[in-house]
């Protein structure tokens, strides 16, 4: 992971002038790709994407509760799943991640180790990955009380590094991913990945790329096509 200076991160970010800030838009070419039926059938929760994802962790009122186990094995299957597609949300062009460009990086605090909520703690080891990882690649500096203003960007490596990002991202922690010039994508809470692409011919290559790599859940797409 590289460190980027905003100044920098801003200008890198003019490539993407299609990307739907406010998500006030209608005519944006986006989708949301959840794991495929199969993979559900399998782990046995036919019906995950009827519930509320991360918020039903340990949640006796959702209604499909899951518990840390459960959770823990879906998140590992749908990285699984992703890496699957890896040239396309690592594509050889270097990919920009971000906390919707402020400079907050850290969930529940600027402070290291990270102080979890009542019932977060099996979440423990994920966070200080995260945490460890941004303070490597110069992102943070975990000895001062706050992270460092200059950066809220950063340039994401390799798959490894998206893995540890992603974790926190299913974590209900807003982070977004640029990549190629043609595409923005989040990952969810849900365990689904939403991508928002430039023009009807990247939507369509990346579209159909998806299908055959991933035979995903398409849980909504907004098009023209």
């Amino acid at each position: 992971m590289l460190p980027l200076k905003t100044a920098d991160l801003i200008h890198r970010l003019g490539d993407y002038f299609f990307f739907d800030w406010d998500q006030e838009r209608e005519d944006k070419l986006s989708i949301n790709l959840g794991m495929s039926p199969k993979i559900l059938e399998a782990l046995d929760v036919p019906n995950f994407y009827e519930s509320w994802g991360y918020e039903a962790v340990n949640n006796e009122n959702a209604p499909l509760s899951l518990e840390v186990k459960q959770w823990k094995l879906l998140e590992e299957q749908f990285f699984s799943w992703l890496k699957k597609a890896e040239k396309v949300f690592l594509p050889d062009s270097q990919v920009i991640v971000t906390p919707n460009l402020c400079d907050f990086w850290l969930p529940h605090g600027s402070h290291f180790p990270t102080k979890l909520p009542r019932g977060k703690t099996w979440e423990k080891a994920d966070h200080h990955r995260y945490a460890l990882l941004l303070a490597q690649g110069g992102v943070v500096d975990l000895g001062t009380p706050r992270c460092r203003q200059d950066y809220r960007g950063a340039v994401v490596e390799n798959f490894e590094e998206l893995l540890v990002l992603g974790k926190m991202s299913t974590r209900n922690f807003k982070l977004l991913f640029f990549a190629n010039k043609d595409r923005v994508y989040k990952i969810t809470e849900y365990l689904t990945v939403t991508l928002e692409m430039k023009d009807e011919e990247a939507y369509r290559k990346v579209r159909e790329t998806l299908t055959d790599m991933l035979d995903p859940f398409i849980l909504y797409e907004t098009s023209v096509l």
